[in-house]
């Protein structure tokens, strides 16, 4: 026969878990809007049984653990997606300022200003003697090289820009690799039994999401609870050590080293970071050097021609003039055409100085000034294949396409991204309507176990004290 009090320890059992229950439901709603938290569940199980006679009786009820929700397939799936939408994001955020810059098609842009340019040729060449067409030349000249100035200007702003947000998600990176690996320590420490550290790990993924989106990685779960983070095949984070990532500035630019192992290869496969850098590329090997070239043809044709040309003096030794500043000869490695072109002093100060004419006194003669504007329709670039709107109109194409694409790419992952989060927040998102209909049923359960030691009283009380 079973003791008196086997009943009452059963109730007292059912009272602990349906407490339990509750605590972990309001553990649940207390979290339902904090970012990165799984919904938990304790699971309660059956308490082991015994024999009693000829009876196997149930002794009750237990907590057997708090389940933390999550799906590692969906993780691992998000995390991918976060180095797709890193990557992507860096070049749209990037090219979209890099369009800008442009400001194509608008009265403002390029194209625009090297029409007005070689339009004023065009005019000069058919009024040589009117200084209004002169003077409108000049300005429309000054307008195009101040124009590519800025252009350079801007383009070389951009690409600082990115070199700074490149070293300064290079920091992020350290940071969160530190804080993961101080979480494996503290997970592994924690780890006790069944009991995971729900709260810990909770942490520990919202740092490894974020972390996939600045850096492509693979992630691989140890058998003591912590986490190992690979990039490129070598660990970032070995348990509780880390190796962090430095950016190294030299003339050439910018590179993404390891911090402790300067000379060893690193291959950075996705992410922010790695849209930063291949942008940057991008900007420096395309937009820029072709800017760059632009200007430096437009220098080298404009004045080889002016030079052979006659302004309006009599004076027959008056030739030989630059239109724009020349290029220094040897043009250094560094130096920059875009960013120096400028029309001549003299042109700007007396427009009476272009040299119209292909002959000495010859104020009428606009011949210069005509083979000067049929540079326009001259295939002088990328190897004699393209006119100057050509090799422009190329470069603003070609962005546009790589701008969209990069639109396109962005709102496709996002998409993606969405539909991940949906089915994430059905594993381990918090639902309140849920939740509030597991509280309910812990409270009446409790409720019952209580009424269960209540009747088992009343029954214990007829024993000691009616009975004779």
């Amino acid at each position: 026969m079973s003791s008196s009090f086997f009943g009452l320890n059963i109730a007292l059992k059912g009272l602990q878990a349906q407490q339990k229950g509750m605590e972990v439901t309001g553990h649940n709603i207390a979290n339902a809007n904090t970012e990165g938290y799984s919904r938990q569940q304790a699971v309660l199980v059956q308490d082991r049984s015994i024999e009693i006679g000829d009876l196997r009786l149930g002794t009750g009820v237990d907590v057997a653990t708090v389940r933390r929700m999550r799906d590692d397939f969906l993780d691992a799936q998000s995390q991918s997606n976060n180095t797709q939408l890193g990557f992507w994001e860096a070049k749209q955020d990037m090219l979209g300022q890099v369009e800008l810059t442009y400001m194509e098609p608008s009265d403002n842009g390029l194209a625009n200003m090297m029409t007005q340019f070689w339009d004023g040729w065009q005019e000069l060449s058919k009024n040589p003697e009117n200084s209004a067409v002169r003077v409108s030349l000049v300005q429309n000249a000054n307008a195009l090289a101040s124009g590519i100035n800025k252009v350079h200007s801007d383009l070389t702003n951009i690409v600082e820009s990115i070199e700074d947000s490149a070293g300064k998600t290079v920091q992020d990176i350290n940071t969160k690799l530190d804080q993961i690996a101080q979480l494996n320590g503290q997970i592994r420490s924690s780890q006790t039994g069944n009991q995971a550290p729900n709260d810990l790990l909770d942490k520990r993924t919202l740092l490894i999401d974020q972390l996939s989106q600045l850096v492509g990685i693979q992630v691989q779960p140890t058998e003591s609870g912590m986490v190992d983070i690979y990039v490129g095949g070598r660990p970032l984070v070995s348990g509780t050590d880390f190796q962090g990532l430095t950016l190294d500035r030299n003339d050439a630019g910018i590179e993404v080293k390891w911090a402790g192992a300067p000379t060893e290869d690193l291959t950075i496969s996705g992410g922010k970071l790695k849209g930063l850098l291949d942008v940057r590329q991008e900007i420096k090997d395309t937009y820029l050097n072709n800017l760059d070239t632009l200007a430096a043809v437009l220098i080298d044709k404009v004045n080889t021609l002016h030079r052979s040309g006659f302004d309006l003096t009599d004076d027959v030794d008056n030739t030989g003039n630059n239109f724009f500043e020349s290029l220094p000869s040897p043009t250094p490695d560094n130096y920059s055409a875009a960013a120096n072109i400028k029309v001549s002093d003299q042109i700007l100060n007396d427009p009476g100085k272009l040299a119209a004419a292909s002959l000495a006194d010859s104020a009428g003669d606009g011949s210069i000034a005509l083979e000067i504007a049929q540079l326009k329709q001259a295939a002088v670039l990328n190897g004699d294949t393209a006119t100057f709107d050509e090799f422009y109109t190329d470069d603003i194409s070609r962005l546009g396409v790589n701008a969209q694409e990069a639109n396109r790419m962005v709102e496709n992952i996002d998409a993606m991204k969405q539909q991940l989060q949906v089915r994430q927040e059905a594993v381990a998102g918090v639902s309140l309507d849920e939740e509030m209909t597991n509280l309910m049923q812990y409270q009446h359960a409790f409720s019952a176990a209580a009424k269960v030691v209540s009747a088992i009283d009343e029954m214990l009380n007829v024993l000691i004290n009616r009975m004779g």
